[in-house]
């Protein structure tokens, strides 16, 4: 998942409270840390549950996963993000009929500002190019945790339709529902 705990140095051994950062790209190896002389009554577990903020999206790689930049403790980053609400079956069958690269091509549409340029007879790989390189579109997400395999769940509300992501993919009878209590 690419996130890790970073405690700033300065604080270990003072009392005040320590920042969790999650960096994919965050080189450590020049930093020494005693891990064993942490006090732990100061560290809290790192959650995502609760933040609302502007997100932009890379990658769609199916009808349920997003890949998005977004700016959480002062920190831009890449994320990879399950969609909350429903379960979309795969985008990489060889029909180019199925539920899963038609829930695909709806949560382009809905997420992006590219989906006039994507259609079914495309390679996933050109799609990925062009939303990575063309979408404008920012989302607002609201991040609501882990789910029970780790991964980052949210919900995405499209104020230009004024419902969830979720109800619309669920609507479309191109996905299933599902529901996970995310952990933090």
């Amino acid at each position: 998942m690419g996130c890790n705990t970073s405690l700033p140095i300065d604080s270990l051994n003072n009392g005040s409270p320590n920042i969790v950062k999650c960096d994919k790209s965050e080189d450590t190896s020049d930093k020494s840390i005693d891990l064993n002389s942490i006090n732990l009554s100061f560290i809290k577990r790192f959650t995502f549950n609760g933040i609302i903020t502007d997100a932009k999206i890379i990658n769609i790689k199916d009808g349920d996963t997003i890949t998005v930049i977004m700016n959480i403790n002062d920190k831009v980053n890449i994320y990879n993000i399950r969609m909350y609400g429903y379960d979309a079956g795969s985008a990489k069958s060889r029909s180019k009929s199925t539920n899963g690269v038609r829930a695909r091509l709806l949560l382009i549409n809905l997420l992006t500002s590219c989906g006039d340029k994507i259609n079914d007879k495309m390679r996933s790989k050109d799609i990925n190019k062009i939303i990575h390189d063309e979408n404008k579109k920012i989302i607002k997400i609201h991040l609501m945790g882990f789910d029970k395999y780790d991964e980052i769940f949210a919900k995405i509300f499209l104020t230009d339709q004024n419902k969830f992501v979720h109800e619309i993919m669920i609507d479309s009878n191109l996905v299933h529902p599902y529901e996970d209590n995310a952990s933090n």
